[in-house]
């Protein structure tokens, strides 16, 4: 038999720290899940931007120079939509009149535009992979 002074139940203060530790254990769950969503999207532009390359140098190929049209090498969008697409005849800051040259930049856009530490990612005719943080010229690692 309990004593009447002792009642059933849970504190105020043992309520609010269990709700806290959920709350902690939540939102680091809430932001792993949000890197790893990032990091799977940006596959998508990885793989656009390889896949316009091999039909940048398949172009080249059939008419001894590089186009700068992006619908000539698979249109302006990522498969999944979370990169836009863009070619250009520039390599490392310089233009190449004759079309010898490319730089195909993906950049993100919609909900991967989060991704501000590998927002674009460009390849170019030297297989040169490269990734800068979104709206900077400030080149980033570990994005490819």
């Amino acid at each position: 038999m309990q004593h009447p002074m002792y009642k059933k139940g849970f504190t105020l203060i043992e309520v609010l720290v269990v709700l806290a530790i959920i709350g902690i254990i939540a939102s680091l769950a809430v932001s792993s899940y949000s890197d790893s969503v990032q990091k799977t999207r940006r596959a998508d532009g990885k793989s656009a931007v390889l896949q316009a390359a091999a039909l940048q140098e398949r172009w080249y190929a059939q008419n001894q120079q590089y186009t700068t049209e992006i619908a000539d090498i698979g249109g302006a969008t990522s498969s999944e939509g979370f990169y836009s697409l863009t070619v250009s005849n520039i390599l490392s800051g310089v233009t190449c009149d004759d079309f010898t040259c490319y730089t195909i930049t993906a950049t993100a856009v919609g909900a991967q535009a989060s991704d501000s530490e590998c927002g674009i990612l460009s390849v170019d005719n030297l297989g040169r992979k490269k990734s800068y943080r979104l709206g900077t010229t400030t080149e980033t690692q570990d994005c490819w």
